[in-house]
């Protein structure tokens, strides 16, 4: 009743998660040190990858925790990351030693 009420004094009723921003997405590109060649498209935890030569790009969430975890798990799939480029801040040292920690 409550809510046919709002509605027909035209307030707009939405979920609070729907007015909440919601993180950007950004380009990010990854340099690889070559032990292989990777695929031009290679899937690591639902990100798809796009590779050409020893670059690979795919869009993140643009938060320091999801940049560093993809960049993690493609070091430990795919091969060491040299650099991570596309951030407001890039990774430094000592986040890329954590990137390659378990890398292929």
């Amino acid at each position: 009743m409550m809510i046919a009420l709002l509605i027909a004094a035209g307030v707009s009723v939405t979920p609070a998660a729907a007015a909440e921003p919601r993180s950007t997405d950004v380009e990010v590109t990854v340099t690889l040190e070559w032990a292989y060649r990777p695929r031009p498209r290679v899937a690591v935890d639902g990100i798809l990858w796009l590779c050409q030569g020893n670059r690979c790009s795919a869009r993140l969430a643009d938060t320091p925790a999801a940049v560093e975890r993809a960049c993690y798990r493609f070091a430990s799939r795919v091969g060491r990351v040299l650099s991570l480029e596309g951030l407001s801040a890039a990774l430094d040292e000592e986040a890329l030693a954590r990137c390659n920690r378990n890398r292929r």
